[in-house]
């Protein structure tokens, strides 16, 4: 007597993974892109710290972050931006969003493609 799986058992294993998949796979995108958000959010912050000194020690905010006594480079964003009103931003590198501090340290998202911005959470 064999003892092996039948066609019919392996169909019906390999849907119910697919079907699993299939659940887990929009749930996993959307914690994975929360975790990077943190990353931004952290840049931003850095970078608006490094903002609020430099205007206590020079009387103004820089429009250049290079200007900045911080060391950042986020891995999942590609441009930081400071703008001489306090305000500064980093740009997912993909293109799907921009997370920007305004003087006042709030935070906000703005979408550059889609609506990513509508389940991110971003602090305060």
């Amino acid at each position: 007597m064999n003892k092996a799986f039948t066609l019919i058992e392996i169909i019906i294993v390999t849907a119910i993974l697919g079907i699993l998949a299939a659940i887990a796979m929009p749930k996993f995108s959307a914690a994975l892109e929360r975790s990077i958000v943190s990353e931004g959010v952290t840049a931003v912050a850095t970078l608006h710290g490094g903002m609020e000194r430099y205007n206590l020690q020079n009387g103004f905010y820089p429009a250049d972050c290079a200007l900045l006594d911080v060391d950042i480079v986020p891995k999942s964003f590609g441009t930081l931006s400071c703008a001489n009103t306090g305000t500064v931003s980093v740009s997912r590198s993909t293109g799907k969003y921009m997370i920007t501090q305004t003087q006042a340290g709030v935070f906000s998202c703005t979408d550059l493609v889609g609506s990513t911005c509508a389940y991110l959470k971003l602090p305060n």
